[in-house]
Formats: C-alpha cells, structure tokens, sequence
C-alpha cells in the first residue's frame, strides 16, 4: 500500500472514531432520559394491563407513585416527573412521555 493511502484511511478511522466520540458526549444527558424513558413504558404497560384501562389514556408518574407503581424519579441531583399520553395506532402502541425536572437545592 502506498503512504497516501495508508494516510487517507488513518484520517476516516480517526475522524469517525472522533464523531462518535462527540456525539457521545453532546447526548451523555439525553441517554439517562432514554433510560427513564424505557422503564416508565414498562411500567405504563404493567398499569394498563392491572387495571384493564381503554385508550388513549393520560397519567402522570405522581399518579403512578400513588398507586405505588414506581418510585420518585431522581437523576443525579434532580427530581423528575413526567405527563405520559399513550395511545394505539393500528397495532402499535404510541408512547408521549415529557419530562420536567427541578434541581434539589440542599
């Protein structure tokens, strides 16, 4: 193999690694809100099955904490709740969930 190529493909490996690498970075925070994402689906599924509930259906995680479903959301140093709007399209299930945060003051 010629230097040239050898320097062309070195600059696509270092370069895609180095995307990769930032974008990990930029969406560190939006993974941890995927993560509560995932399990607050679970969990949504798990009270619509308990309580035989039609859709569309709207709940918040204040109302599943009451009913004990889950815990109080916590990421790092802030609490979370969420407004979770779930409803059926064909045989899919469409999952809304937004998430507003407030930082504990200590």
């Amino acid at each position: 193999m010629s230097n040239k190529l050898i320097i062309i493909w070195g600059s696509v490996i270092i370069l895609l690694v180095g995307t990769i690498y930032f974008i990990g970075v930029k969406y560190e925070e939006e993974l941890k809100y995927i993560s509560k994402k995932n399990e607050l689906k679970e969990v949504v599924k798990e009270y619509i099955k308990d309580n035989h509930t039609k859709l569309p259906i709207k709940i918040t995680t204040e109302e599943l904490e009451e009913q004990e479903y889950i815990e109080e959301i916590k990421m790092e140093d802030k609490i979370c709740a969420a407004d979770i709007k779930v409803s059926k399209k064909l045989i899919f299930y469409d999952y809304d969930i937004e998430f507003t945060c407030i930082k504990i003051e200590e």
